[in-house]
Protein backbone atom coordinates (compact mmCIF):
# COMPACT_ATOMS: atom_id res chain seq x y z
CA UNK A 1 0.00 0.00 0.00
CA UNK A 2 1.34 3.31 -0.83
CA UNK A 3 2.40 5.73 2.08
CA UNK A 4 0.72 9.56 1.75
CA UNK A 5 4.53 10.49 1.41
CA UNK A 6 4.96 8.46 -1.31
CA UNK A 7 1.66 9.53 -3.40
CA UNK A 8 2.96 13.64 -2.70
CA UNK A 9 5.92 12.47 -4.48
CA UNK A 10 3.81 10.50 -7.23
CA UNK A 11 2.19 13.93 -7.90
CA UNK A 12 4.89 16.04 -7.96
CA UNK A 13 7.07 14.05 -9.72
CA UNK A 14 4.88 13.51 -12.73
CA UNK A 15 3.74 17.70 -12.19
CA UNK A 16 6.93 18.46 -13.75
CA UNK A 17 7.88 15.27 -15.35
CA UNK A 18 5.46 16.45 -17.90
CA UNK A 19 5.93 19.96 -18.21
CA UNK A 20 3.31 21.19 -15.43
CA UNK A 21 2.89 25.38 -15.49
CA UNK A 22 1.58 27.66 -12.63
CA UNK A 23 -1.60 29.10 -13.46
CA UNK A 24 -2.84 31.63 -11.19
CA UNK A 25 -6.68 31.05 -9.50
CA UNK A 26 -7.47 34.12 -8.49
CA UNK A 27 -5.11 34.71 -5.31
CA UNK A 28 -4.18 31.21 -5.72
CA UNK A 29 -1.60 29.37 -7.88
CA UNK A 30 -1.72 25.91 -8.02
CA UNK A 31 -0.72 23.45 -11.23
CA UNK A 32 -2.32 22.40 -14.33
CA UNK A 33 -1.35 20.23 -17.60
CA UNK A 34 -0.72 22.33 -20.37
CA UNK A 35 -2.79 19.56 -22.37
CA UNK A 36 -5.27 16.56 -21.74
CA UNK A 37 -3.20 14.91 -24.45
CA UNK A 38 -0.38 13.91 -21.76
CA UNK A 39 -3.04 10.64 -21.04
CA UNK A 40 -2.63 8.74 -17.93
CA UNK A 41 0.07 10.97 -16.72
CA UNK A 42 -1.70 14.31 -17.67
CA UNK A 43 -4.90 15.36 -17.07
CA UNK A 44 -6.58 12.29 -16.13
CA UNK A 45 -4.16 11.75 -13.25
CA UNK A 46 -5.74 13.54 -10.94
CA UNK A 47 -8.66 11.81 -11.52
CA UNK A 48 -6.20 8.58 -10.72
CA UNK A 49 -5.32 9.99 -7.39
CA UNK A 50 -8.18 9.56 -5.10
CA UNK A 51 -8.23 12.00 -2.63
CA UNK A 52 -6.71 14.85 -4.17
CA UNK A 53 -9.86 17.02 -4.67
CA UNK A 54 -9.03 18.14 -1.24
CA UNK A 55 -5.21 18.48 -0.75
CA UNK A 56 -5.25 20.33 2.34
CA UNK A 57 -6.92 17.51 4.08
CA UNK A 58 -5.27 14.72 1.90
CA UNK A 59 -2.08 15.31 1.31
CA UNK A 60 -1.82 18.33 4.38
CA UNK A 61 2.35 18.08 3.95
CA UNK A 62 2.63 19.14 0.17
CA UNK A 63 0.05 21.86 0.80
CA UNK A 64 1.94 23.71 2.92
CA UNK A 65 4.26 23.51 0.32
CA UNK A 66 2.44 24.82 -1.86
CA UNK A 67 1.17 27.65 -0.04
CA UNK A 68 4.65 28.48 1.35
CA UNK A 69 6.11 28.68 -2.15
CA UNK A 70 3.50 30.69 -3.03
CA UNK A 71 3.38 33.54 -1.07
CA UNK A 72 7.20 33.45 -0.83
CA UNK A 73 7.71 34.28 -4.17
CA UNK A 74 9.25 37.93 -5.53
CA UNK A 75 7.24 40.62 -5.18
CA UNK A 76 7.51 44.17 -7.07
CA UNK A 77 8.67 45.78 -4.14
CA UNK A 78 12.42 46.62 -4.02
CA UNK A 79 13.95 46.38 -0.74
CA UNK A 80 16.80 48.63 0.82
CA UNK A 81 20.06 47.28 -0.25
CA UNK A 82 18.76 45.65 -3.45
CA UNK A 83 16.76 43.03 -4.18
CA UNK A 84 12.78 42.26 -4.38
CA UNK A 85 10.67 41.61 -1.11
CA UNK A 86 8.43 38.29 -1.14
CA UNK A 87 4.67 38.30 -1.98
CA UNK A 88 3.14 38.22 1.72
CA UNK A 89 5.13 41.27 2.18
CA UNK A 90 3.23 43.86 0.02
CA UNK A 91 -0.10 41.85 2.04
CA UNK A 92 -2.29 44.25 4.94
CA UNK A 93 -0.02 44.29 8.29
CA UNK A 94 -2.43 44.81 11.43
CA UNK A 95 -1.92 48.36 11.55
CA UNK A 96 -2.95 48.54 8.15
CA UNK A 97 -6.57 46.34 8.35
CA UNK A 98 -6.85 47.65 12.39
CA UNK A 99 -6.80 51.48 12.34
CA UNK A 100 -5.95 53.14 15.58
CA UNK A 101 -8.49 55.74 14.90
CA UNK A 102 -11.14 53.84 12.55
CA UNK A 103 -13.27 55.93 10.75
CA UNK A 104 -16.37 53.89 8.92
CA UNK A 105 -16.79 56.73 6.14
CA UNK A 106 -13.21 56.23 5.45
CA UNK A 107 -12.81 52.55 5.78
CA UNK A 108 -9.11 50.78 5.29
CA UNK A 109 -7.57 50.42 1.63
CA UNK A 110 -5.96 47.42 0.41
CA UNK A 111 -2.25 48.87 0.05
CA UNK A 112 -0.98 46.72 -2.77
CA UNK A 113 2.98 46.41 -3.83
CA UNK A 114 3.36 49.75 -2.84
CA UNK A 115 6.37 50.56 -0.90
CA UNK A 116 5.89 51.37 2.50
CA UNK A 117 8.04 50.82 6.26
CA UNK A 118 8.35 47.44 7.00
CA UNK A 119 7.23 48.10 11.17
CA UNK A 120 8.25 44.76 13.72
CA UNK A 121 5.99 44.46 16.78
CA UNK A 122 5.94 42.76 19.84
CA UNK A 123 5.37 39.13 19.71
CA UNK A 124 0.92 39.04 20.53
CA UNK A 125 2.00 35.79 21.99
CA UNK A 126 3.98 36.93 25.31
CA UNK A 127 0.82 38.76 26.50
CA UNK A 128 -1.58 36.09 26.34
CA UNK A 129 -1.39 35.34 30.01
CA UNK A 130 -1.74 39.22 31.14
CA UNK A 131 1.96 39.81 31.47
CA UNK A 132 2.82 42.50 28.73
CA UNK A 133 4.83 41.75 26.36
CA UNK A 134 8.08 39.80 26.89
CA UNK A 135 11.38 39.89 24.73
CA UNK A 136 12.01 36.80 22.47
CA UNK A 137 14.62 34.99 24.02
CA UNK A 138 17.12 33.97 20.68
CA UNK A 139 19.25 31.22 21.51
CA UNK A 140 22.73 30.37 20.52
CA UNK A 141 25.82 28.07 21.21
CA UNK A 142 27.92 29.20 23.88
CA UNK A 143 31.47 26.55 24.87
CA UNK A 144 28.61 23.75 23.23
CA UNK A 145 25.81 25.16 25.18
CA UNK A 146 22.49 27.12 25.05
CA UNK A 147 22.83 30.88 26.36
CA UNK A 148 19.83 33.33 25.55
CA UNK A 149 20.18 36.28 23.95
CA UNK A 150 17.12 38.61 24.37
CA UNK A 151 15.73 40.66 21.47
CA UNK A 152 12.70 42.81 20.93
CA UNK A 153 9.57 43.60 18.91
CA UNK A 154 10.11 40.83 16.29
CA UNK A 155 6.89 40.21 14.99
CA UNK A 156 4.42 41.04 12.36
CA UNK A 157 0.81 39.49 10.87
CA UNK A 158 -0.27 40.52 7.27
CA UNK A 159 -3.53 39.10 5.27
CA UNK A 160 -3.88 38.83 1.98
CA UNK A 161 -6.71 40.60 -0.13
CA UNK A 162 -9.09 38.24 0.38
CA UNK A 163 -9.29 38.63 4.27
CA UNK A 164 -8.32 41.77 4.29
CA UNK A 165 -12.00 42.70 2.14
CA UNK A 166 -13.93 40.17 4.22
CA UNK A 167 -13.09 42.46 7.50
CA UNK A 168 -13.97 46.14 6.04
CA UNK A 169 -16.15 45.03 3.81
CA UNK A 170 -18.25 43.24 7.00
CA UNK A 171 -17.16 46.37 9.31
CA UNK A 172 -14.85 44.20 11.36
CA UNK A 173 -12.23 46.46 11.97
CA UNK A 174 -13.34 48.51 14.65
CA UNK A 175 -15.25 47.84 18.06
CA UNK A 176 -18.55 49.02 16.85
CA UNK A 177 -18.35 46.68 13.65
CA UNK A 178 -17.97 43.83 15.94
CA UNK A 179 -20.64 44.90 18.56
CA UNK A 180 -22.83 44.70 15.62
CA UNK A 181 -21.43 41.70 14.20
CA UNK A 182 -22.56 40.34 17.22
CA UNK A 183 -26.16 41.87 17.74
CA UNK A 184 -26.72 40.10 13.93
CA UNK A 185 -25.63 37.14 15.29
CA UNK A 186 -27.85 37.46 18.63
CA UNK A 187 -31.09 37.95 16.25
CA UNK A 188 -30.18 34.65 14.29
CA UNK A 189 -30.33 32.82 17.44
CA UNK A 190 -33.77 34.65 18.67
CA UNK A 191 -35.11 33.45 15.13
CA UNK A 192 -34.42 30.16 15.81
CA UNK A 193 -35.61 29.99 18.64
CA UNK A 194 -32.96 28.93 20.53
CA UNK A 195 -32.58 25.79 19.92
CA UNK A 196 -29.03 24.04 20.42
CA UNK A 197 -28.61 22.84 16.35
CA UNK A 198 -30.21 25.62 14.86
CA UNK A 199 -28.83 28.47 16.60
CA UNK A 200 -25.27 27.68 16.55
CA UNK A 201 -25.87 26.95 12.22
CA UNK A 202 -27.12 30.57 12.29
CA UNK A 203 -24.54 32.04 14.22
CA UNK A 204 -21.51 30.73 11.89
CA UNK A 205 -23.30 31.91 9.58
CA UNK A 206 -22.79 35.09 10.59
CA UNK A 207 -18.63 35.55 10.35
CA UNK A 208 -17.33 33.09 7.60
CA UNK A 209 -14.22 34.37 5.55
CA UNK A 210 -14.07 33.06 2.06
CA UNK A 211 -12.32 30.39 1.30
CA UNK A 212 -9.23 32.01 -0.04
CA UNK A 213 -8.52 34.05 3.02
CA UNK A 214 -4.93 33.38 4.19
CA UNK A 215 -3.79 35.14 7.39
CA UNK A 216 0.28 34.76 8.28
CA UNK A 217 2.40 35.70 10.81
CA UNK A 218 6.42 36.31 10.61
CA UNK A 219 9.17 36.57 13.50
CA UNK A 220 12.39 37.86 12.81
CA UNK A 221 15.72 38.69 14.87
CA UNK A 222 18.46 41.12 14.17
CA UNK A 223 20.88 39.57 11.41
CA UNK A 224 23.53 40.55 13.77
CA UNK A 225 22.32 38.16 16.29
CA UNK A 226 22.91 35.25 13.70
CA UNK A 227 26.25 33.57 13.97
CA UNK A 228 28.18 34.77 11.10
CA UNK A 229 28.18 31.42 9.37
CA UNK A 230 24.58 31.52 8.80
CA UNK A 231 23.81 34.61 8.28
CA UNK A 232 23.47 33.88 4.49
CA UNK A 233 21.23 31.18 5.37
CA UNK A 234 18.32 33.38 6.31
CA UNK A 235 15.83 35.57 4.27
CA UNK A 236 16.79 39.30 5.03
CA UNK A 237 14.60 42.61 4.80
CA UNK A 238 15.24 46.04 6.64
CA UNK A 239 12.38 47.09 9.05
CA UNK A 240 11.63 49.22 11.82
CA UNK A 241 10.64 48.46 15.35
CA UNK A 242 8.57 51.43 15.77
CA UNK A 243 7.81 54.83 14.13
CA UNK A 244 10.94 56.41 14.46
CA UNK A 245 15.28 55.30 14.55
CA UNK A 246 16.51 54.33 10.91
CA UNK A 247 15.89 50.81 9.73
CA UNK A 248 17.41 47.67 10.74
CA UNK A 249 18.38 44.54 8.67
CA UNK A 250 16.54 41.33 10.21
CA UNK A 251 16.82 37.86 9.88
CA UNK A 252 13.49 35.92 9.11
CA UNK A 253 13.52 33.29 11.50
CA UNK A 254 9.63 31.73 12.04
CA UNK A 255 6.88 31.65 9.92
CA UNK A 256 3.06 30.47 10.70
CA UNK A 257 0.34 30.25 7.71
CA UNK A 258 -3.24 29.61 8.15
CA UNK A 259 -5.89 29.66 4.98
CA UNK A 260 -9.43 29.06 5.03
CA UNK A 261 -9.26 25.70 3.02
CA UNK A 262 -11.37 23.77 5.33
CA UNK A 263 -13.92 25.40 7.34
CA UNK A 264 -11.52 25.23 10.51
CA UNK A 265 -8.43 26.70 8.90
CA UNK A 266 -5.49 24.78 7.73
CA UNK A 267 -2.25 25.55 9.84
CA UNK A 268 0.99 25.43 9.14
CA UNK A 269 4.32 26.16 10.82
CA UNK A 270 7.95 26.34 9.69
CA UNK A 271 11.46 27.18 11.06
CA UNK A 272 14.68 28.17 9.64
CA UNK A 273 16.96 25.27 9.80
CA UNK A 274 19.29 26.72 12.32
CA UNK A 275 16.96 27.82 14.75
CA UNK A 276 17.62 26.19 17.73
CA UNK A 277 14.91 23.71 19.62
CA UNK A 278 13.61 23.61 16.11
CA UNK A 279 11.92 20.33 16.96
CA UNK A 280 12.03 20.55 20.83
CA UNK A 281 8.73 18.43 22.77
CA UNK A 282 6.63 17.30 19.29
CA UNK A 283 9.68 16.71 16.95
CA UNK A 284 9.02 18.34 13.22
CA UNK A 285 6.88 15.95 10.69
CA UNK A 286 7.46 16.66 6.86
CA UNK A 287 5.53 13.92 4.78
CA UNK A 288 6.49 15.85 1.48
CA UNK A 289 9.50 18.27 1.57
CA UNK A 290 12.07 16.49 3.86
CA UNK A 291 14.08 13.37 4.18
CA UNK A 292 13.67 12.38 6.99
CA UNK A 293 10.54 13.26 7.38
CA UNK A 294 10.05 13.02 10.97
CA UNK A 295 12.60 14.06 13.12
CA UNK A 296 12.37 13.24 16.92
CA UNK A 297 12.74 15.53 19.96
CA UNK A 298 15.99 15.87 21.92
CA UNK A 299 16.13 15.21 25.01
CA UNK A 300 17.29 18.63 26.02
CA UNK A 301 15.63 21.74 24.76
CA UNK A 302 17.48 24.63 22.71
CA UNK A 303 19.54 22.39 20.98
CA UNK A 304 20.76 21.82 17.48
CA UNK A 305 18.71 19.43 14.92
CA UNK A 306 20.04 17.92 11.90
CA UNK A 307 18.72 19.91 8.83
CA UNK A 308 17.92 16.76 6.69
CA UNK A 309 17.90 16.81 3.09
CA UNK A 310 15.25 18.78 0.96
CA UNK A 311 13.36 16.54 -1.56
CA UNK A 312 13.40 16.43 -5.22
CA UNK A 313 9.30 17.52 -5.58
CA UNK A 314 10.07 19.97 -3.22
CA UNK A 315 13.15 21.06 -4.44
CA UNK A 316 11.58 21.75 -7.78
CA UNK A 317 8.47 23.29 -6.35
CA UNK A 318 10.75 26.36 -5.40
CA UNK A 319 12.55 26.61 -8.38
CA UNK A 320 9.49 26.43 -10.55
CA UNK A 321 7.62 29.35 -8.54
CA UNK A 322 11.17 31.09 -9.09
CA UNK A 323 11.82 31.48 -4.87
CA UNK A 324 15.52 32.63 -3.43
CA UNK A 325 17.66 29.47 -3.04
CA UNK A 326 17.59 30.82 0.53
CA UNK A 327 13.85 29.36 1.15
CA UNK A 328 15.49 26.13 0.83
CA UNK A 329 17.00 26.48 4.32
CA UNK A 330 13.72 26.67 5.87
CA UNK A 331 11.77 23.36 7.66
CA UNK A 332 8.18 22.58 7.99
CA UNK A 333 8.18 21.74 11.65
CA UNK A 334 4.58 20.61 11.26
CA UNK A 335 0.89 20.93 10.51
CA UNK A 336 -3.10 21.04 12.18
CA UNK A 337 -6.56 20.57 10.98
CA UNK A 338 -8.34 19.23 13.65
CA UNK A 339 -8.94 20.09 17.27
CA UNK A 340 -8.57 16.23 18.04
CA UNK A 341 -7.13 13.33 16.68
CA UNK A 342 -9.07 9.92 15.72
CA UNK A 343 -8.58 8.84 19.32
CA UNK A 344 -9.77 12.16 20.98
CA UNK A 345 -6.64 13.34 22.23
CA UNK A 346 -6.19 17.36 21.59
CA UNK A 347 -3.95 17.98 18.44
CA UNK A 348 -0.43 20.09 19.54
CA UNK A 349 1.32 22.17 17.39
CA UNK A 350 3.87 25.03 18.43
CA UNK A 351 6.67 26.85 17.34
CA UNK A 352 10.06 27.29 19.13
CA UNK A 353 9.73 31.15 18.32
CA UNK A 354 6.51 32.36 18.07
CA UNK A 355 4.94 30.03 21.35
CA UNK A 356 8.14 30.74 23.28
CA UNK A 357 7.59 29.83 27.07
CA UNK A 358 4.07 28.50 26.05
CA UNK A 359 5.24 25.22 23.76
CA UNK A 360 4.06 22.36 25.49
CA UNK A 361 0.29 22.74 25.83
CA UNK A 362 0.05 25.09 22.73
CA UNK A 363 -2.77 24.74 19.38
CA UNK A 364 -3.48 26.71 17.36
CA UNK A 365 -6.61 25.63 16.25
CA UNK A 366 -7.86 25.70 20.01
CA UNK A 367 -6.70 29.64 20.61
CA UNK A 368 -7.46 30.98 17.23
CA UNK A 369 -11.15 29.36 18.06
CA UNK A 370 -11.32 31.72 21.24
CA UNK A 371 -11.05 35.03 18.76
CA UNK A 372 -14.48 36.39 19.88
CA UNK A 373 -16.40 39.36 20.97
CA UNK A 374 -19.41 40.07 23.37
CA UNK A 375 -22.13 42.32 23.01
CA UNK A 376 -20.15 45.17 22.97
CA UNK A 377 -17.77 44.27 20.78
CA UNK A 378 -14.77 43.45 23.16
CA UNK A 379 -12.43 40.72 22.54
CA UNK A 380 -12.56 37.50 24.90
CA UNK A 381 -8.98 37.03 26.50
CA UNK A 382 -6.67 34.84 24.23
CA UNK A 383 -6.48 31.97 26.94
CA UNK A 384 -9.52 31.11 28.99
CA UNK A 385 -9.45 31.32 33.12
CA UNK A 386 -9.43 28.04 33.31
CA UNK A 387 -5.82 27.24 31.68
CA UNK A 388 -4.19 30.14 33.59
CA UNK A 389 -5.37 28.37 36.58
CA UNK A 390 -3.68 25.34 35.63
CA UNK A 391 0.23 24.70 36.39
CA UNK A 392 2.29 25.14 33.16
CA UNK A 393 4.15 21.94 32.08
CA UNK A 394 8.06 22.26 33.76
CA UNK A 395 10.24 24.78 31.28
CA UNK A 396 6.79 27.09 30.36
CA UNK A 397 6.12 30.11 31.71
CA UNK A 398 1.99 29.30 31.16
CA UNK A 399 -0.51 26.45 29.92
CA UNK A 400 -3.00 27.30 27.37
CA UNK A 401 -6.04 25.81 25.77
CA UNK A 402 -5.65 22.85 23.52
CA UNK A 403 -8.24 20.57 22.48
CA UNK A 404 -12.32 20.81 22.02
CA UNK A 405 -13.05 24.41 22.42
CA UNK A 406 -15.52 24.28 25.35
CA UNK A 407 -18.97 25.76 24.57
CA UNK A 408 -19.62 27.79 27.56
CA UNK A 409 -17.03 30.23 26.22
CA UNK A 410 -19.36 30.97 23.64
CA UNK A 411 -22.51 30.01 25.13
CA UNK A 412 -24.84 29.72 28.33
CA UNK A 413 -26.37 26.67 28.07
CA UNK A 414 -29.58 25.22 30.03
CA UNK A 415 -29.31 21.72 29.67
CA UNK A 416 -33.17 20.79 30.53
CA UNK A 417 -34.56 18.29 32.80
CA UNK A 418 -35.23 14.55 32.57
CA UNK A 419 -38.97 13.65 33.73
CA UNK A 420 -37.82 13.47 37.23
CA UNK A 421 -37.01 17.18 37.31
CA UNK A 422 -33.40 16.34 37.13
CA UNK A 423 -31.06 18.77 35.09
CA UNK A 424 -29.24 17.03 32.62
CA UNK A 425 -25.90 17.92 31.86
CA UNK A 426 -25.41 16.65 28.00
CA UNK A 427 -26.98 17.92 24.88
CA UNK A 428 -30.52 16.87 24.19
CA UNK A 429 -33.33 18.20 21.75
CA UNK A 430 -34.68 20.15 24.41
CA UNK A 431 -31.29 21.74 25.10
CA UNK A 432 -31.51 25.45 24.60
CA UNK A 433 -28.25 28.22 24.18
CA UNK A 434 -28.36 32.27 24.65
CA UNK A 435 -24.96 33.47 23.08
CA UNK A 436 -22.38 35.58 24.85
CA UNK A 437 -19.76 35.62 22.52
CA UNK A 438 -19.37 35.50 19.23
CA UNK A 439 -16.70 33.72 17.17
CA UNK A 440 -14.63 35.75 14.19
CA UNK A 441 -14.22 33.02 12.78
CA UNK A 442 -10.61 32.06 14.30
CA UNK A 443 -9.11 35.46 13.53
CA UNK A 444 -7.08 36.96 16.32
CA UNK A 445 -6.32 39.76 14.35
CA UNK A 446 -9.16 41.47 16.24
CA UNK A 447 -7.33 42.25 19.01
CA UNK A 448 -6.24 45.27 17.61
CA UNK A 449 -9.30 46.60 16.61
CA UNK A 450 -10.46 50.41 18.23
CA UNK A 451 -13.08 52.31 18.90
CA UNK A 452 -14.61 55.00 16.63
CA UNK A 453 -14.16 57.41 19.74
CA UNK A 454 -11.29 56.21 20.58
CA UNK A 455 -9.91 58.74 23.36
CA UNK A 456 -6.36 58.43 22.08
CA UNK A 457 -7.52 59.88 19.00
CA UNK A 458 -8.31 63.99 18.38
CA UNK A 459 -10.78 65.38 15.75
CA UNK A 460 -8.94 68.13 13.54
CA UNK A 461 -11.87 70.74 14.93
CA UNK A 462 -9.78 69.85 18.26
Amino acid sequence: MFRRSTICVTIVTALFGFGAQAVDFGSRSFWQFPSPGLGWGGADLFAKLHGFENPAVNFPYFWAWHLFTDINRPSRIRKIGGGWAVKWESWASDTETFPTCPNPLVPPVWPGETDRDKVLSGRAQTAIADEGTVDLDWYTLVDGKPSPVQVSDPQEVRRNEASFDYIVDNDLYYTEGLEAAFAEAQDAVDAAGGGTAQSTTAVLDTVEFPTDAIEMKADWVPISAIPEDQQGEYYTNWALTGTDGEPEEYALVAMHIMTKDIPQWFWATWLNKNVLGRCDYYGCRDDFGNDPSYTPPNSETNYPYRAGAVTLPLQAMLKAKGLDPVFRNYRLVGIQTNFVDPSGNPTLMSNTITEQNQLQTASCITCHARAAVDSSGATLSVISQTAKDETPPAGDSFATDNGIPDPSWFWDVDYGKDSDGNVLDYFTSNTTVDLTALQIDFVWGILFANSVDNDSCTSESD
